[in-house]
């Protein structure tokens, strides 16, 4: 059930929807900068290759509202961990739909998504500062597992990893502390 204030639309893209996923990616670099390991200037030069490549890492979810984009998620298998566990990134809402539930619908909808793959833990890489999505991460279950690293190209900033046990209440995973869950990216702006 969603808990935004309309019931938003959101859908897989397609590999051949690369623009799509280039368009709304650049959108939301250009409007938080701040929120991201890349920056616009970066990922602008991507040509149709280097995009398409992005599909074939994961999968890209958009959320649209009268049929424009106004939000985005990544669920994507890193090769240096199982299988059956997977990152959340390049989550964005754009300005005019935050506050609505709608980050909070996205990332429902990603680990619904997840569950349903019998997928085990879901991770995502926060930046400090981005408070509000911190926030949101602990009310959705995710929880700290204590690591934290420096990002290279920026240095004295640094993000941390953060994890949610997919496998059920009292479920323990790498790096969780307690229970899995406290309530009900990544690169993130909420």
């Amino acid at each position: 059930m969603s808990k935004s204030r309309f019931v938003p639309d959101i859908k897989r893209l397609d590999r051949d929807e690369w623009e799509t996923l280039r368009d709304i990616r650049l959108t939301a670099l250009a409007e938080s900068p701040g929120a991201f390991l890349h920056t616009y200037d970066e990922e602008k030069q991507f040509g149709e290759a280097r995009w398409q490549a992005e599909f074939d890492r994961g999968s890209w979810h958009i959320c649209e509202d009268a049929g424009q984009p106004i939000g985005l998620i990544g669920i994507a298998p890193e090769p240096q961990i199982p299988s059956d566990e997977c990152y959340l990134e390049y989550i964005w809402v754009s300005p005019g739909h935050r506050r609505w539930g709608t980050a909070s619908d996205l990332v429902t909808y990603a680990i619904e998504l997840l569950r349903d793959a019998r997928c085990e833990l879901a991770y995502l890489w926060i930046l400090d500062g981005n408070d509000k999505a911190m926030g949101l991460y602990k009310k959705l279950g995710f929880v700290s597992t204590n690591e934290r690293q420096e990002l290279p190209d920026r240095p004295g900033l640094y993000e941390e990893r953060m994890l949610l046990d997919l496998r059920g209440p009292g479920a323990e995973g790498p790096g969780a502390e307690g229970p899995a869950a406290e309530g009900p990216g990544a690169e993130v702006e909420t």
